[in-house]
């Protein structure tokens, strides 16, 4: 599973300085952890209703992506709370149902 997690450094510092006061920065959760991306590239969120940026996302590369199938396949399917969030449709996308 692929989530995103708030930090504090990095290109976030930079927009702050610039009049961004709500700007949060992320990281890639993959296989339980919380990382930043394999090649350290982000992009900004941009709100669409105001056209403000509100926040850095990591940008996935293939590792990371790699990485978040093996993790998402390793899942075990007999844990009920794995087959809720996979639901019929997503598992028989998968493959696993």
């Amino acid at each position: 599973m692929v989530a995103l997690k708030p930090t504090t450094a990095g290109v976030a510092s930079l927009l702050k300085m610039e009049g961004w006061s709500m700007l949060h920065e992320y990281k890639l959760f993959i296989g339980g952890e919380w990382n930043a991306s394999s090649t350290g590239a982000t992009f900004p969120a941009m709100n669409p209703f105001n056209q403000q940026i509100w926040a850095i996302i990591p940008e996935a590369g293939d590792p990371d992506v790699q990485s978040a199938v093996a993790a998402a396949r390793d899942l075990p399917l007999s844990d009920a709370a794995a087959q809720a969030f996979l639901g019929g449709t997503a598992a028989r996308l998968l493959g696993l149902g």
